[in-house]
């Protein structure tokens, strides 16, 4: 959002959060973000799974949580691999 911002301000405002983006602590704030997008559209689509009313039963729930975690890893792992790989 704060990139649409600078963006709509001008090319000055533009530069300045690339600047920032390019930084070690932008790619910081960029990757913690990114963690928390991934886990949370996860865990929607796991709780919208439970509003069908499937897999509410204990194991299914325990295996379900497990599940998010391990895609919640490679899916972010990919995702900021990418994200490097096409930043260099």
């Amino acid at each position: 959002m704060l990139g649409l911002l600078a963006l709509a301000d001008g090319l000055n405002s533009w530069n300045a959060f690339r600047q920032h983006c390019a930084n070690w602590y932008g790619t910081g704030i960029i990757i913690l973000f990114t963690l928390t997008l991934v886990y949370h559209w996860l865990n929607g689509l796991r709780h919208l799974g439970w509003d069908s009313g499937q897999g509410l039963d204990i194991k299914q729930t325990y295996f379900t949580g497990k599940l998010v975690i391990v895609l919640f890893v490679a899916l972010s792992a990919l995702i900021i691999w990418l994200g490097m790989r096409g930043a260099t």
